[in-house]
């Protein structure tokens, strides 16, 4: 069975909470660096880390694909480094053991029924080159899919899934991505009875019934390279003289089927981190049920748009960056933006003590 799949469903609640808290921590102040200092993750390259027996980046629960959701900079798949959030399951049956050891020790039989189910159709070394968007779950990187097989594998296998995405999600996302991959027709049958659909013509469903569809997120993050070798810096020219309120909000660039504006922007602001947008939802746009329902799940991030003749870019560093438009958007170049939703401040006196008030911090509550 694929270690990696492993690693997600067989993680502790208490590491769940450490990956969550690390989260919140980096998206605040921003992403550790490699060194052995207080900013820090003390990382270790393969060499360093051998022999690793599973111990490593490529299983832990924030690696994406060279990269590491909580670490500025590339780092290798054997590598490792002192945050690591990794199952004892997947070290206990690591496939990086050594040579040596490995001829010592006879390869344990599967365990029947449930191992040939969950098998993985990817090697380790195949999946760790796959995007994140051909994941039914990018962020734990959890059910790839590549063809008709995966999709089957995938509906098999949600038993053991043992994260926090819902199976209303994973079966909505399931079916956005077999439909981009052409492979609807592997879905299980009784799924195109439903009435409820992702299909782009039938985004409208009933919402949940709030005051305000107001939201708050993180934009554009600065020193942090994205999918496409692009970094934002506090020095990067994004028309920030100008009120950015007013400027419209699409669903992903309006590259799909919803080109009318989803809402506005009614706020932004820069700190050390990156730049913040509050935006505010159109109620009337017909689509805004169902890319709240992705907000809310959390599978949706936040991407700027910008003319091209008013980006330039020198070294991988964006020099200009013109922001013109807003959007939010299944498959953010920065993997790191994320969105909230605005709600009133609490008052301080329902804080029933200070280690509450350190977990809403964290849970980013201000």
């Amino acid at each position: 069975m694929n270690q990696r799949m492993e690693n997600v469903m067989y993680l502790t609640d208490k590491q769940i909470a450490i990956a969550d808290a690390l989260n919140a921590i980096v998206t605040r102040y921003g992403p550790f660096e490699l060194g052995d200092d207080a900013n820090g993750c003390d990382y270790k390259d393969a060499e360093e880390n051998k022999p690793n027996y599973g111990k490593c980046c490529c299983e832990c629960a924030f690696y994406r694909n060279g990269g590491c959701a909580i670490v500025n900079g590339q780092v290798e798949a054997m590598g490792v480094c002192r945050f690591w959030v990794i199952s004892d399951h997947a070290l206990e049956n690591s496939e990086y053991d050594t040579e040596e050891d490995e001829s010592e020790t006879e390869q344990e039989p599967m365990e029947d029924e449930m191992e040939d189910e969950m098998k993985a159709v990817l090697s380790t070394a195949q999946r760790n080159k796959l995007p994140d968007n051909d994941f039914v779950i990018p962020e734990d990187r959890a059910f790839p899919v590549m063809d008709a097989s995966d999709v089957r594998d995938a509906v098999s296998s949600w038993g053991r899934y043992r994260g926090k995405i819902t199976f209303d999600v994973f079966k909505s996302r399931l079916i956005a991505l077999a439909k981009r991959k052409g492979l609807t027709g592997s879905l299980p049958a009784s799924w195109s009875d439903e009435k409820k659909s992702v299909d782009d013509n039938d985004l409208s469903i009933k919402s949940v019934n709030v005051d305000e569809d107001v939201y708050r997120g993180l934009g554009i993050v600065f020193g942090s390279v994205d999918l496409v070798n692009d970094k934002f810096t506090k020095n990067t020219y994004i028309g920030q003289e100008r009120d950015f309120k007013g400027m419209p909000l699409y669903w992903d660039h309006s590259l799909e089927s919803i080109p009318d504006p989803i809402g506005n922007v009614t706020k932004s602001e820069v700190d050390d981190t990156g730049v913040w947008f509050e935006f505010q939802l159109n109620r009337r746009n017909k689509y805004i049920g169902r890319i709240k329902e992705l907000i809310h799940s959390g599978a949706v991030g936040l991407s700027t748009g910008a003319p091209t003749h008013l980006t330039r870019r020198e070294h991988g560093e964006l020099k200009s960056w013109v922001v013109t438009e807003l959007s939010v958007t299944p498959q953010p170049a920065e993997y790191k933006t994320y969105i909230e939703k605005v709600s009133a401040p609490q008052p301080e006196e329902q804080v029933e003590s200070p280690s509450q008030r350190v977990i809403l911090l964290l849970r980013g509550k201000r």
